[in-house]
């Protein structure tokens, strides 16, 4: 193969081994199904490999969080539109039935969402990559 390729190459076979999670984003929120609660403070949105946003957030020991978009944590965060250091509750209810899922097996994940606005400090953080 042509060494002309080198570059094209060397992001294919990146973009084979999976996506990597930027450090900054931090541990992902796993919320039970059926009452699991998040709250933290809001640190912005950026946007996956796929287009999608990624929810940002410290939680309440003030570690970098985020949240993988859902259809409707979307609706609610769009809905609420959180400020940079406002504090957000996540609640995950039980999961909802979609129109591509079999009778009975529900994949949709139900989440709703709520905002205050919180003038305390922001976290410090010492990471250099951070969004904000």
């Amino acid at each position: 193969m042509s060494s002309g390729y080198d570059d094209l190459v060397s992001r294919a076979k990146a973009s084979s081994e999976g996506f990597v999670v930027p450090e900054h984003w931090g541990e992902a929120v796993e919320l039970e199904e059926g009452g699991g609660v998040f709250v933290g403070r809001y640190r912005g949105v950026e946007t996956d490999s796929r287009g999608e946003p990624v929810y940002l957030f410290w939680d309440e020991e003030n570690k970098p969080r985020f949240f993988w978009s859902a259809y409707r944590l979307r609706q609610g965060m769009e809905r609420e539109k959180p400020a940079l250091g406002d504090t957000v509750c996540v609640f995950r209810d039980a999961n909802y039935e979609t129109k591509y899922d079999d009778p009975g097996e529900p994949t949709g994940i139900a989440y709703g969402v709520a905002s205050e606005k919180n003038d305390e400090p922001l976290p410090e953080t010492d990471d250099d990559d951070t969004p904000f």
